[in-house]
């Protein structure tokens, strides 16, 4: 379900009598000059298709102990540090079975479902953690486990399919990256700030609003992809002398 267009090889499958000294060879520009020059729109969706992962991560694993130990109404100093590292290790295990799912699937579908699982069930699971007592927290933390590990075992492929191969380490690491800092570098301060009494959802819709935008980004994905593709195609379906792509497209 990959992307058909994107090929790690750079040679033609024109058939085996295809001179090997007629391949043409690939173009050895600076990869983050073509990145920036030719890739920013990949780039920029992918940073919102990644935005979920760090969101999640950072909310549901470095910052929820803290709001479970202090913030919340009824806190517990001692159980929300041993059930986060449980949590993690559910995170872990569930994870080769949602990536047998994505072979199977494909990408996209599982990181919208888990998405869209995601805005629907964070408030509501907030404000169960925020009203459960000691060790009852890990059954709403589990369910954040499940779904975060969904969502992070498609989105590699995701991140990889965006990109040729020649520019692919360089595109996913500016985007993704970009994710990390925008998005997980800031949640948690947002949940903090979004600490309210009587409100205990309102972390948890910060989390659904993230979600939408990786839903919206994850849809619109194979369009800029493909938009990109035929900007860098002449007429004739070639390849531009001065593209950045050094992928061989067929007329």
């Amino acid at each position: 379900q990959h992307s058909d267009f994107i090929s790690d090889s750079s040679v033609p499958l024109t058939g085996s009598e295809q001179n090997s000294s007629e391949i043409p060879q690939p173009n050895k520009q600076n990869p983050i000059r073509q990145v920036f020059k030719y890739y920013k729109r990949e780039m920029m969706t992918i940073t919102f298709v990644a935005a979920l992962w760090p969101v999640a991560e950072y909310t549901c694993f470095v910052w929820l102990p803290t709001f479970e130990s202090k913030l919340k109404e009824n806190p517990d100093p001692k159980a929300p540090f041993i059930i986060t590292p449980i949590c993690m290790f559910i995170q872990a295990a569930v994870m080769p079975v949602f990536g047998f799912l994505v072979d199977k699937t494909g990408p996209s579908r599982v990181i919208i479902t888990s998405a869209l699982l995601m805005a629907i069930f964070s408030p509501p699971l907030f404000i169960w953690l925020s009203s459960c007592n000691d060790y009852d927290c890990i059954l709403p933390q589990s369910m954040f486990s499940i779904l975060t590990a969904a969502f992070g075992s498609a989105l590699p492929v995701t991140l990889c399919d965006a990109f040729p191969a020649e520019i692919r380490y360089t595109g996913i690491a500016f985007s993704y990256n970009a994710a990390q800092v925008v998005f997980g570098g800031t949640a948690p301060i947002i949940a903090t700030e979004l600490v309210v009494p009587g409100k205990p959802f309102l972390p948890g819709l910060y989390l659904s609003v993230v979600a939408i935008i990786t839903v919206v980004a994850t849809l619109v994905l194979p369009t800029v992809i493909l938009f990109t593709r035929d900007s860098l195609l002449d007429v004739k379906g070639h390849i531009h002398r001065n593209s950045a792509d050094s992928l061989i497209y067929s007329p």
